[in-house]
């Protein structure tokens, strides 16, 4: 059983470590970024200035004017919020090559760029996933821009940010032509082998579903759908492959997607673990969990207030503490099939820990491993918990086995039982009174209960 883990889990982290020729981190002390023939190109997001614009309504002539309370950015994350986020960034195009900026984050509602022009001025550019995908320059689910050629730091780049979903401070790379398309079409292979892992295991399940008809494989086809299609919307490959014409979906989509990841990871763990019996408490306390965590997602998905949806957020992962608590009692119970449980909740854990502090740029991963750690993390989730379905399988048909092996020696013990209790041969009735025997034990298969029926000397029977 657990010589399965390491193939499975291998293959995918191997695929996760990949390099995928990503740009270096800038460096560079005076915060310019030189585009030159030699280079292939860079990642800016720790270096780049930014400022935030609270009321989310300053144009660019307003932020230039306040081009001096641009700083280097310490906060990188600013959670559901209202304000717009402005980055500034000062390029030397000195290369004859055609260069691009990419802006790796797919879910941002507004993404707007600033482009210096050669006669003076300042070209605009609108994107977003508020805009259909014909509306877009260069038809990707991330945004690229083409930078023109001859730009000078004099003339800084500006990129304008707001979204409904969290605001942050996105990887930015600027990349030449020719390493921007080996990136794309590594990155691609990459989303679509790891999504594809996770679509097939949940036909696959789907289809024993369909077979054994067992609830538990139910709930976890649908964790697994659910948890695909957030990524795909997430990731903008719905966006780009399904409504491209139709945006508003991947950001209207997430919540509810969302609400039913949580409540079918709950329901699978209380049919996985069997926290119902085997653990009542920590049984109420995921229904408990389940229940607040939906509430303040309806409510934050009807009123799109920042403090809700940030509340909503929180409780994501309290819902989850009880089943991470489950795991553990389970396993300490010696439950079989608890292990794949565990096992797949510390790689969920480890990737989300990944993905926080390279987010916080504490840890100095590769940029496209520290951004992908959580999908890395749900597609090895989902491997463990295919493994562990088939563990409890068979953990159960070993059960029906020793139960029918009891209920075999129970029927032996029955008829030997019956054979021994009979009445006493070749004796006449006890004046007038005949002795006949009936069997009927309590617990329908085995007595302990005998009789013993004996003729005193004065004719008496006792």
């Amino acid at each position: 059983m657990f010589r399965r883990i390491p193939a499975a889990c291998g293959a995918l982290c191997l695929s996760a470590c990949l390099d995928l020729n990503l740009p270096q981190p800038l460096e560079s002390e005076d915060g310019v970024v030189r585009l030159t023939d030699e280079a292939a190109g860079y990642v800016l997001r720790s270096s780049l200035p930014s400022f935030e614009d609270r009321t989310a309504q300053m144009t660019l002539a307003d932020v230039r004017a306040r081009d001096g309370q641009f700083m280097p950015s310490t906060n990188v994350s600013y959670g559901f919020s209202n304000q717009a986020l402005w980055l500034r960034m000062s390029l030397d195009h000195r290369s004859a090559r055609q260069w691009y900026l990419y802006i790796h984050f797919a879910s941002l509602d507004q993404v707007w760029i600033y482009l210096p022009e050669s006669e003076g001025g300042y070209r605009e550019i609108k994107s977003g996933r508020e805009l259909p995908l014909s509306a877009r320059e260069y038809p990707h689910e991330f945004f690229v821009f083409e930078l023109p050629p001859d730009l000078r730091p004099d003339q800084p780049v500006y990129v304008r940010i707001a979204t409904r979903s969290t605001l942050f401070i996105p990887s930015v790379l600027v990349m030449e032509a020719e390493a921007f398309r080996r990136f794309e079409e590594a990155e691609s292979l990459f989303f679509h082998a790891v999504l594809g892992i996770i679509l097939g295991i949940g036909i696959y399940n789907l289809l024993l579903y369909f077979s054994i008809r067992e609830r538990v494989y139910l709930y976890y086809v649908t964790f697994v759908f659910c948890a695909l299609f957030f990524w795909l919307c997430l990731l903008g490959i719905a966006y780009r492959y399904l409504w491209p014409e139709s945006p508003g979906w991947d950001a209207l989509l997430q919540i509810p997607l969302t609400i039913g990841f949580i409540l079918s990871i709950v329901a699978f763990t209380r049919l996985y673990l069997q926290t119902p019996q085997r653990m009542p408490l920590v049984d109420r306390a995921l229904l408990i969990a389940a229940t607040v965590y939906t509430a303040a997602a309806v409510v934050g998905f009807l009123s799109e207030d920042a403090l809700i949806l940030n509340v909503y957020t929180f409780l994501a992962l309290v819902a989850l503490a009880p089943a991470l608590v489950a795991g553990r009692v389970a396993l300490w119970q010696g439950y079989r099939p608890a292990v794949y449980f565990v096992a797949a909740q510390l790689t969920y854990l480890m990737g989300m820990s990944v993905w926080i502090l390279w987010f916080q740029l504490i840890l100095p991963v590769n940029d496209f491993v520290g951004s992908n750690a959580p999908l890395i993390a749900h597609a090895i989730e989902a491997v463990l918990w295919s493994l562990g379905l088939a563990d409890v399988m068979k953990e159960g048909a070993r059960s029906q086995a020793e139960l029918k092996v009891v209920e075999t020696e129970l029927d032996i013990a029955q008829s030997v039982q019956q054979n021994i209790l009979h009445p006493p041969t070749g004796s006449a009735p006890w004046n007038g009174m005949r002795l006949n025997i009936t069997y009927l034990p309590m617990n329908g298969s085995v007595s302990g209960d005998y009789y013993n029926a004996a003729a005193l000397q004065d004719g008496r029977l006792s």
